[in-house]
């Protein structure tokens, strides 16, 4: 069939940044984003024209049945677990949530992190008190399709209706690479000499 002609790191993108690692994928009942659904997503959030898509939902068909057949399970299943642990444990009033919880988070790189993550970071802080950074022209991983929108959209979703305001409308810019400012350079080739100095 069709499948053939997919490459295998384009599906594993849609499989882990749509198919199950999505925030739509979170909140349906068995944790997968309905064919429907995957097949009517904009452009700009999947590239990938209808006939590719029919044939990646098929093979993600394929690719769950073997999962399920050996009883494995793979990083978005993880993430969808740790999601469904700390919902019961905090719906039970269990102790452990207030201990998994954080007042703040802080997290680089997040173009390397699928709406799973993202969703995971926001339940154990809340909207508000994570501070992200990255950029999606650097990314590390591969098999993630990231755009700033889906953090807003994971953000939506924890916040509800009456803490939208808690949710940036817009990534803020950083205009200086702090990585090549002379500061932390001078300060890096500081502690660098005095090492080569003592040892």
């Amino acid at each position: 069939g069709s499948q053939e002609s997919i490459d295998s790191m384009i599906a594993w993108t849609c499989i882990r940044s749509f198919l199950k690692g999505s925030i739509e994928a979170l909140l349906e009942q068995n944790q997968v984003m309905k064919k429907e659904l995957f097949l009517a997503l904009g452009k700009k959030r999947c590239r990938l024209v209808a006939t590719e898509r029919e044939a990646v939902y098929d093979l993600f068909i394929r690719y769950q049945k073997v999962m399920a057949g050996q009883c494995l399970w793979d990083s978005c299943d993880r993430i969808a677990a740790l999601l469904r642990r700390m919902k019961a444990a905090q719906e039970a009033g269990h102790p452990s949530f207030d201990t998994v919880r954080r007042t703040k988070i802080y997290v680089d790189e997040i173009q390397d992190y699928i709406q799973g993550d993202i969703l995971l970071f926001f339940q154990l802080a809340g909207p508000g008190e994570l501070f992200l950074a990255g950029d999606p022209a650097q990314s590390v991983v591969e098999g993630v399709e990231f755009r700033f929108e889906e953090i807003r959209s994971v953000g939506y979703h924890v916040a509800g209706p009456h803490h939208r305001d808690l949710i940036p409308q817009k990534p803020k810019t950083v205009t200086v690479n702090f990585r090549s400012h002379s500061g932390v350079l001078d300060t890096a080739a500081a502690i660098l000499q005095h090492m080569f100095d003592t040892f």
